[in-house]
Protein backbone atom coordinates (compact mmCIF):
# COMPACT_ATOMS: atom_id res chain seq x y z
CA UNK A 1 0.00 0.00 0.00
CA UNK A 2 1.05 3.82 -0.90
CA UNK A 3 -0.46 6.44 1.22
CA UNK A 4 0.65 10.02 0.90
CA UNK A 5 1.43 11.82 3.80
CA UNK A 6 2.74 15.08 2.05
CA UNK A 7 0.78 16.59 -0.25
CA UNK A 8 0.19 20.00 -2.33
CA UNK A 9 -3.11 21.16 -3.44
CA UNK A 10 -5.51 18.80 -2.21
CA UNK A 11 -3.91 16.12 -4.76
CA UNK A 12 -3.04 13.36 -2.60
CA UNK A 13 -3.68 10.88 -4.43
CA UNK A 14 -1.56 11.67 -7.04
CA UNK A 15 1.70 11.95 -4.70
CA UNK A 16 0.76 8.52 -4.13
CA UNK A 17 0.62 7.53 -8.23
CA UNK A 18 4.17 9.22 -8.60
CA UNK A 19 5.32 7.15 -6.15
CA UNK A 20 3.79 4.27 -7.69
CA UNK A 21 5.19 5.02 -10.84
CA UNK A 22 8.94 4.55 -9.28
CA UNK A 23 7.61 1.41 -7.36
CA UNK A 24 6.43 -0.96 -10.00
CA UNK A 25 9.92 -0.46 -12.28
CA UNK A 26 11.50 -2.04 -9.10
CA UNK A 27 9.15 -4.24 -8.68
CA UNK A 28 10.14 -7.65 -10.36
CA UNK A 29 13.95 -6.95 -8.55
CA UNK A 30 12.57 -6.93 -5.04
CA UNK A 31 10.65 -9.90 -5.30
CA UNK A 32 13.67 -12.03 -7.24
CA UNK A 33 15.96 -10.73 -4.80
CA UNK A 34 13.68 -12.50 -1.68
CA UNK A 35 13.22 -15.67 -4.32
CA UNK A 36 17.06 -15.63 -4.17
CA UNK A 37 17.44 -15.37 -0.60
CA UNK A 38 15.01 -18.05 -0.29
CA UNK A 39 17.36 -20.59 -1.64
CA UNK A 40 15.24 -21.48 -4.36
CA UNK A 41 17.64 -23.25 -6.97
CA UNK A 42 15.44 -24.33 -9.85
CA UNK A 43 13.26 -22.42 -12.28
CA UNK A 44 14.03 -18.87 -12.55
CA UNK A 45 11.68 -16.52 -11.89
CA UNK A 46 9.90 -15.25 -14.88
CA UNK A 47 10.46 -11.64 -15.26
CA UNK A 48 6.64 -10.38 -16.27
CA UNK A 49 4.19 -10.58 -13.81
CA UNK A 50 1.27 -13.19 -14.27
CA UNK A 51 -1.28 -11.03 -12.56
CA UNK A 52 -1.40 -7.30 -11.15
CA UNK A 53 -3.71 -4.87 -9.73
CA UNK A 54 -4.26 -1.86 -8.17
CA UNK A 55 -6.76 0.07 -6.31
CA UNK A 56 -7.45 3.96 -5.14
CA UNK A 57 -8.78 5.56 -2.65
CA UNK A 58 -8.26 9.38 -3.96
CA UNK A 59 -9.77 11.01 -0.85
CA UNK A 60 -7.32 8.82 1.71
CA UNK A 61 -4.55 9.44 -0.75
CA UNK A 62 -3.92 5.22 -0.96
CA UNK A 63 -2.78 3.13 -3.82
CA UNK A 64 -3.11 -0.89 -3.18
CA UNK A 65 -1.50 -3.00 -5.74
CA UNK A 66 -0.74 -6.47 -6.21
CA UNK A 67 2.23 -8.29 -8.90
CA UNK A 68 2.36 -11.92 -8.97
CA UNK A 69 4.90 -13.64 -10.02
CA UNK A 70 5.94 -17.24 -10.93
CA UNK A 71 8.60 -19.67 -11.69
CA UNK A 72 6.87 -21.46 -14.22
CA UNK A 73 8.31 -22.30 -17.39
CA UNK A 74 5.19 -22.27 -19.50
CA UNK A 75 4.63 -18.64 -18.96
CA UNK A 76 7.14 -16.81 -20.57
CA UNK A 77 7.65 -12.98 -21.99
CA UNK A 78 3.66 -12.57 -20.90
CA UNK A 79 2.50 -15.44 -22.20
CA UNK A 80 0.85 -18.16 -20.41
CA UNK A 81 0.83 -21.93 -22.66
CA UNK A 82 -0.71 -25.39 -21.59
CA UNK A 83 -1.94 -27.91 -23.39
CA UNK A 84 -2.07 -31.87 -23.01
CA UNK A 85 -2.29 -34.86 -24.86
CA UNK A 86 -4.24 -38.25 -25.46
CA UNK A 87 -3.73 -41.87 -27.26
CA UNK A 88 -6.03 -44.47 -28.06
CA UNK A 89 -6.30 -47.16 -30.12
CA UNK A 90 -9.44 -47.40 -32.35
CA UNK A 91 -11.55 -50.42 -33.34
CA UNK A 92 -9.99 -50.73 -36.76
CA UNK A 93 -6.34 -51.20 -34.77
CA UNK A 94 -5.24 -47.79 -35.45
CA UNK A 95 -4.44 -45.20 -32.86
CA UNK A 96 -6.12 -42.00 -32.45
CA UNK A 97 -4.25 -38.93 -30.71
CA UNK A 98 -4.95 -35.28 -30.15
CA UNK A 99 -3.11 -32.18 -28.36
CA UNK A 100 -5.37 -29.28 -27.19
CA UNK A 101 -4.08 -26.16 -26.23
CA UNK A 102 -4.02 -22.89 -24.85
CA UNK A 103 -2.23 -20.08 -25.20
CA UNK A 104 -2.96 -16.24 -23.11
CA UNK A 105 -2.02 -12.56 -22.95
CA UNK A 106 -0.95 -11.93 -19.40
CA UNK A 107 -2.22 -8.58 -20.48
CA UNK A 108 -5.42 -9.65 -22.98
CA UNK A 109 -3.65 -8.88 -25.85
CA UNK A 110 -4.16 -10.93 -28.55
CA UNK A 111 -1.36 -9.70 -30.87
CA UNK A 112 1.48 -11.60 -28.45
CA UNK A 113 -0.86 -14.33 -27.89
CA UNK A 114 -0.45 -14.89 -31.96
CA UNK A 115 3.00 -14.52 -32.55
CA UNK A 116 3.48 -16.72 -29.80
CA UNK A 117 1.40 -18.93 -31.53
CA UNK A 118 2.85 -18.57 -34.87
CA UNK A 119 6.28 -19.80 -33.33
CA UNK A 120 4.54 -22.72 -31.78
CA UNK A 121 2.50 -23.99 -34.27
CA UNK A 122 4.90 -25.44 -37.23
CA UNK A 123 6.29 -28.25 -34.48
CA UNK A 124 3.41 -29.32 -33.29
CA UNK A 125 3.02 -32.33 -35.11
CA UNK A 126 6.36 -33.25 -34.65
CA UNK A 127 5.82 -32.99 -31.19
CA UNK A 128 3.27 -35.57 -31.46
CA UNK A 129 4.76 -37.78 -33.68
CA UNK A 130 7.50 -37.97 -30.72
CA UNK A 131 4.62 -38.76 -28.26
CA UNK A 132 2.94 -41.83 -30.61
CA UNK A 133 6.96 -42.83 -30.67
CA UNK A 134 7.68 -42.85 -27.15
CA UNK A 135 4.06 -45.04 -26.75
CA UNK A 136 2.92 -46.53 -29.18
CA UNK A 137 4.41 -49.92 -28.56
CA UNK A 138 1.80 -50.63 -26.12
CA UNK A 139 -1.15 -50.49 -28.52
CA UNK A 140 0.80 -52.86 -31.18
CA UNK A 141 -0.25 -50.77 -34.06
CA UNK A 142 -1.11 -51.76 -37.37
CA UNK A 143 0.56 -48.91 -39.47
CA UNK A 144 4.05 -47.79 -40.52
CA UNK A 145 3.91 -45.23 -37.43
CA UNK A 146 3.57 -42.30 -39.11
CA UNK A 147 0.90 -39.71 -37.64
CA UNK A 148 -0.77 -37.49 -39.90
CA UNK A 149 -3.18 -34.23 -39.21
CA UNK A 150 -6.86 -34.74 -39.96
CA UNK A 151 -8.58 -32.08 -37.80
CA UNK A 152 -7.62 -28.93 -36.78
CA UNK A 153 -9.91 -26.09 -34.93
CA UNK A 154 -8.44 -22.99 -33.51
CA UNK A 155 -10.30 -20.14 -31.47
CA UNK A 156 -9.24 -17.10 -31.08
CA UNK A 157 -10.92 -14.70 -28.23
CA UNK A 158 -9.41 -11.40 -29.26
CA UNK A 159 -10.41 -9.45 -26.56
CA UNK A 160 -9.07 -11.78 -23.94
CA UNK A 161 -5.85 -12.54 -25.62
CA UNK A 162 -6.64 -15.86 -25.79
CA UNK A 163 -5.94 -18.98 -28.04
CA UNK A 164 -7.19 -22.23 -28.21
CA UNK A 165 -6.40 -25.34 -29.93
CA UNK A 166 -7.48 -29.05 -30.62
CA UNK A 167 -5.98 -30.82 -33.17
CA UNK A 168 -6.31 -34.34 -33.84
CA UNK A 169 -3.91 -37.17 -35.54
CA UNK A 170 -3.73 -40.83 -36.39
CA UNK A 171 -1.51 -43.23 -38.16
CA UNK A 172 -4.71 -44.92 -40.21
CA UNK A 173 -2.69 -45.28 -43.25
CA UNK A 174 -6.14 -44.08 -45.19
CA UNK A 175 -5.41 -40.41 -44.25
CA UNK A 176 -3.41 -38.02 -46.65
CA UNK A 177 -1.04 -35.23 -45.03
CA UNK A 178 -1.02 -33.57 -48.42
CA UNK A 179 -2.86 -33.40 -51.70
CA UNK A 180 -6.96 -32.53 -52.16
CA UNK A 181 -8.19 -35.23 -50.23
CA UNK A 182 -7.68 -35.79 -46.08
CA UNK A 183 -8.79 -39.43 -46.19
CA UNK A 184 -10.11 -41.74 -48.43
CA UNK A 185 -11.75 -45.25 -47.35
CA UNK A 186 -12.63 -47.91 -49.31
CA UNK A 187 -15.13 -50.39 -47.94
CA UNK A 188 -15.53 -54.38 -49.65
CA UNK A 189 -18.36 -56.56 -49.12
CA UNK A 190 -18.36 -59.99 -50.90
CA UNK A 191 -21.50 -62.66 -50.04
CA UNK A 192 -19.89 -64.93 -52.62
CA UNK A 193 -21.77 -67.42 -54.44
CA UNK A 194 -22.87 -71.00 -53.48
CA UNK A 195 -22.32 -74.17 -56.30
CA UNK A 196 -25.84 -75.79 -56.73
CA UNK A 197 -25.88 -79.77 -56.79
CA UNK A 198 -28.49 -82.30 -57.93
CA UNK A 199 -29.25 -85.04 -55.33
CA UNK A 200 -30.49 -88.32 -57.12
CA UNK A 201 -31.46 -91.11 -53.92
CA UNK A 202 -30.83 -94.35 -55.65
CA UNK A 203 -32.87 -97.29 -53.61
CA UNK A 204 -31.03 -99.74 -51.34
CA UNK A 205 -28.02 -97.85 -52.59
CA UNK A 206 -26.23 -94.36 -52.10
CA UNK A 207 -26.90 -91.35 -52.85
CA UNK A 208 -25.81 -89.51 -56.17
CA UNK A 209 -24.86 -85.73 -56.06
CA UNK A 210 -23.91 -84.14 -59.49
CA UNK A 211 -22.80 -81.01 -60.21
CA UNK A 212 -25.60 -78.76 -61.94
CA UNK A 213 -22.94 -76.54 -63.62
CA UNK A 214 -24.27 -73.78 -61.67
CA UNK A 215 -24.41 -71.29 -58.86
CA UNK A 216 -26.27 -69.17 -56.66
CA UNK A 217 -26.22 -65.15 -57.55
CA UNK A 218 -23.27 -63.67 -55.70
CA UNK A 219 -23.75 -59.98 -53.87
CA UNK A 220 -20.58 -57.53 -54.05
CA UNK A 221 -21.07 -54.10 -52.83
CA UNK A 222 -18.21 -51.26 -52.75
CA UNK A 223 -18.20 -48.34 -50.60
CA UNK A 224 -16.09 -45.12 -51.07
CA UNK A 225 -15.66 -42.52 -48.53
CA UNK A 226 -13.92 -39.29 -49.18
CA UNK A 227 -12.92 -36.79 -46.44
CA UNK A 228 -11.64 -33.35 -49.12
CA UNK A 229 -9.30 -31.21 -47.65
CA UNK A 230 -10.38 -28.09 -50.24
CA UNK A 231 -13.75 -27.59 -51.86
CA UNK A 232 -13.61 -29.14 -54.53
CA UNK A 233 -16.62 -30.05 -57.47
CA UNK A 234 -18.96 -33.11 -57.20
CA UNK A 235 -17.12 -34.50 -60.78
CA UNK A 236 -13.84 -34.34 -59.52
CA UNK A 237 -15.36 -36.26 -56.30
CA UNK A 238 -17.17 -38.89 -58.60
CA UNK A 239 -14.47 -39.29 -60.93
CA UNK A 240 -11.88 -40.00 -57.95
CA UNK A 241 -14.02 -42.85 -56.17
CA UNK A 242 -14.68 -44.45 -59.57
CA UNK A 243 -11.08 -44.98 -60.26
CA UNK A 244 -11.02 -46.82 -56.71
CA UNK A 245 -13.96 -49.41 -57.38
CA UNK A 246 -12.42 -52.93 -57.97
CA UNK A 247 -15.63 -54.83 -59.71
CA UNK A 248 -16.52 -58.48 -58.21
CA UNK A 249 -13.78 -61.31 -60.04
CA UNK A 250 -16.27 -63.42 -61.92
CA UNK A 251 -16.79 -63.57 -66.09
CA UNK A 252 -20.25 -62.57 -65.07
CA UNK A 253 -21.80 -59.54 -63.38
CA UNK A 254 -23.74 -56.30 -63.52
CA UNK A 255 -24.58 -53.40 -61.37
CA UNK A 256 -27.64 -53.47 -59.30
CA UNK A 257 -27.51 -50.25 -57.91
CA UNK A 258 -25.27 -46.93 -57.64
CA UNK A 259 -26.23 -44.18 -55.13
CA UNK A 260 -23.37 -41.04 -53.53
CA UNK A 261 -24.14 -38.33 -51.12
CA UNK A 262 -22.09 -34.76 -50.95
CA UNK A 263 -21.85 -32.43 -48.37
CA UNK A 264 -20.44 -29.63 -50.03
CA UNK A 265 -20.02 -27.78 -46.57
CA UNK A 266 -17.97 -30.26 -44.77
CA UNK A 267 -16.84 -31.58 -47.81
CA UNK A 268 -17.58 -35.01 -47.72
CA UNK A 269 -18.54 -37.11 -50.24
CA UNK A 270 -20.07 -41.20 -49.92
CA UNK A 271 -19.89 -43.29 -53.25
CA UNK A 272 -21.69 -46.69 -53.37
CA UNK A 273 -22.18 -49.73 -56.48
CA UNK A 274 -23.39 -53.03 -55.65
CA UNK A 275 -23.44 -55.89 -58.20
CA UNK A 276 -24.78 -58.76 -58.58
CA UNK A 277 -22.59 -62.00 -60.43
CA UNK A 278 -22.43 -65.79 -60.45
CA UNK A 279 -19.64 -68.21 -61.57
CA UNK A 280 -20.10 -71.08 -64.09
CA UNK A 281 -18.50 -74.13 -62.85
CA UNK A 282 -17.46 -76.29 -65.74
CA UNK A 283 -17.48 -79.84 -64.17
CA UNK A 284 -19.78 -83.02 -65.19
CA UNK A 285 -18.10 -84.92 -62.65
CA UNK A 286 -20.47 -87.10 -60.20
CA UNK A 287 -19.95 -87.22 -56.47
CA UNK A 288 -21.39 -90.36 -54.45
Amino acid sequence: MIEALFYTSGEKILTAENAYNSIKLLAFDRVSGFYQRWGETGCALVDYPVSQSVSKNPKAGELNYTFSYTNNPSQKSGISYSYERSLEENEKGYLSLSQNGQIKSLVNNITGAYNYWMQIKPGIEGEVQSFYNRNSGYFNPCSGGVVKAIETEETFRDYYGEINYNYSFSDDPSYYSTGDYKRISVTISDNKPVHKYNYYPVFNYREVVESARQSTEGSYSVNVEIQGRNPLPLSTYISEAASRVVPPDAPLYFISDTSYSFNENKNNFNYSVNYWYSKYRGTDSNIT
